[in-house]
């Protein structure tokens, strides 16, 4: 017994190396975290934004692929005739989604200003990236694309604006410390 406890002692020092190595291979405890479900999504996102409200309760999917799970959730905010709409996705077994939309978004750094449309990269702290589109049609879409600790992924979008600046405050404002 004393044999095995020593062994064990031995190799558990062997593992933690430096310091300075524990900190660079800090575990991800977020991303370890599992697949939250749809209905556990709807309860990150806020009751209001600002003089916005929800008319409805969100709505949501759990949706199981041959090679991945993940989950999402929607909701709109109304006030009058003027509307906010949030997606939140948990990509957390279906990583090469949320691969995908990096590569389209914030990884690309493809910035465009042109008559159609103008988008940019965004950042609203450590692990959190983020990419503005705005539309310059009639509808006048404003969207800002959000990627959280690589695993997941939200839409804050808007309509009639003459800019991202509303839907990008939105965005900067969601807690993300809640995912």
């Amino acid at each position: 017994m004393k044999t095995k406890l020593i062994l064990f002692s031995a190799l558990l020092m062997a593992s933690c190396g430096s310091d300075q190595e524990v900190k660079k291979n800090d575990v991800d405890w977020v991303a370890m975290a599992p697949l939250k479900k749809n209905n556990e999504l709807a309860k990150i996102l806020p009751a209001k934004i600002e003089r916005y409200i929800s008319l409805k309760a969100p709505e949501g999917m759990d949706i199981k692929l041959k090679n991945a799970t993940f989950s999402f959730t929607t909701q709109k905010y109304h006030n009058g005739n003027d509307t906010i709409y949030i997606e939140l996705h948990d990509y957390r077994d279906a990583l090469s989604m949320y691969d995908q939309y990096s590569k389209m978004w914030w990884a690309s750094n493809d910035e465009v200003n042109n008559e159609m449309k103008i988008s940019k990269y965004l950042s609203f702290g450590p692990n959190i990236d983020a990419w503005e589109v705005w539309e310059r049609d009639d509808n006048k879409r404003s969207t800002v694309y959000v990627g959280v600790r690589n695993r997941y992924y939200m839409i804050f979008e808007c309509f009639g604006r003459d800019n991202t600046d509303f839907i990008r405050d939105v965005a900067a404002r969601f807690d993300y410390s809640s995912l």
